[in-house]
Order: structure tokens, then sequence, then C-alpha cells
């Protein structure tokens, strides 16, 4: 997850505009450490819920938008409590299957589903499914998240580790309007459990995606820094 060292920047840029006027170093220092142990026990609950989570996928043998809807709503979550703003699903697809696969997503209910950038990799990963449900949060259906050089990063990492992984700070999808969110994500690999040989470990041809977690930066701040009061 998030090193302590990443954590105490960010609590760092935050907090250095409250007291740099007061030169009152000692009580920065001290705030950003308390704030980054508050930070770090929210990354290990929401990387709990992910592991969580890859498990439970990994035994249903296709996840739809009415799985993951289900699933989420099940969890009876805040989980802006956790420092998440969403909840998401995407797993790999051919150039030759992109048709197919918007076909499928259109008869499930998204009927303006596309695949947004196309690039010349063997597989993407769009963003499937988003949740909670929100304006901001469909803006990032489809979005080859393969595409960003961060979020592929922390895929090859997560798949090869099997293991939850953060992306470095980059520019989130669920803006929504002129102002770029900067955030960052934490990808959990699935495979598939549902066959015969689920007690062999994890190979490439029993993944099946991601389940991720989106974390905006400044508010998983704002709201730790909220706990400690």
């Amino acid at each position: 997850m998030l090193s302590l060292t990443l954590l105490l920047a960010l609590v760092f840029g935050l907090l250095l505009t409250r007291y740099v006027e007061r030169e009152e170093r000692a009580v920065l220092t001290i705030e950003a450490v308390e704030l980054a142990s508050e930070i770090e026990q929210r990354m290990n609950a929401s990387e709990a819920l992910l592991r969580a989570a890859a498990t439970a996928f990994a035994f249903v043998p296709r996840i739809d938008a009415d799985f993951f809807s289900s699933y989420f709503k099940g969890l009876q979550l805040d989980v802006a409590s956790r420092g998440m703003i969403a909840m998401g699903w995407t797993a790999p697809v051919g150039h030759d299957r992109l048709h197919e696969l918007e076909s499928m997503m259109r008869s499930e209910g998204d009927d303006d589903f596309f695949t947004w950038p196309v690039t010349s990799e063997k597989q993407i990963y769009p963003v499937l499914y988003m949740e909670p449900q929100s304006p901001a949060n469909h803006a990032a259906i489809g979005f080859n998240a393969y595409s960003d050089p961060a979020r592929r990063a922390a895929m090859v990492r997560a798949f090869d580790a099997g293991t939850p992984r953060a992306t470095a700070p980059t520019v989130l999808r669920q803006e929504g309007g002129a102002t770029e969110l900067t955030g960052f994500l934490v990808y959990a690999p699935v495979h598939d459990a549902t066959s015969s040989g689920r007690r062999e470990a994890p190979s490439r041809g029993s993944f099946k995606g991601f389940i991720f977690g989106v974390f905006e930066a400044e508010d998983l701040i704002r709201n730790s820094i909220s706990a400690e009061q």
C-alpha cells in the first residue's frame, strides 16, 4: 500500500500552509505524523475491504452490473468513511471483442457505453462498473485504465504480487467538471475460483480482472483531519 513517506508527503503539503507563517515546525511535524497514522489505518481498512471483495468475486462465474451493484449495496458501507470516493471493476478485453463487450454493456442498461481511449495493447482494461452510482462516477465508465501509466504500473504490480497495490498520484476520472482531481487507486486482482483447478496457484489463465478503490487525496486527508479533531 502507500508508504509512510508518501503519506507524510501528502499530509505535509496540506498542513504546510497552516503553520509555515508561524514557523511552528515542531507542531507541523507532530500533526503530520499523527495524520499519516490515521490515513494508514484507513488505507489498511480499505485494503481489507478490497481483499474480501476479491475473494468473493473469485467464486462468481460472471461479474455483471446487477451483481456489482448488489454486492456494494450489501456492504451497507459509506465509502467516504474509509477514504474512498468509489469502488469499481475492470476486466481485460481484446480488440477483437470490443464490439461484443459494448453490446453486452448496453444490454445491461448502459446505453451509451463505449471504450476510450483504444490503445495498441493486446488487451485493454475498460472500467465496467462503478459504485456508488453518480454522474461523476459514470464519467469514468468505459475509460481504458491501461492507457494511464500510473494505473497500468499498479495493475502489473498487483497481478505479479497477487495482492492490492496502489498507483502513484494521478488524475482521477470522476471529476465531471473543469477542475481535475488528483488522487490514487488501489487495485486488487481477482482470479477464477470456480473451476476444478482452483487449488492451483493463480495464473494468467485464471485471471478475471481487478476490483479497485478510488481515493481523492485531499478528501482523504481532510476526512482524516476531522477524525483526529
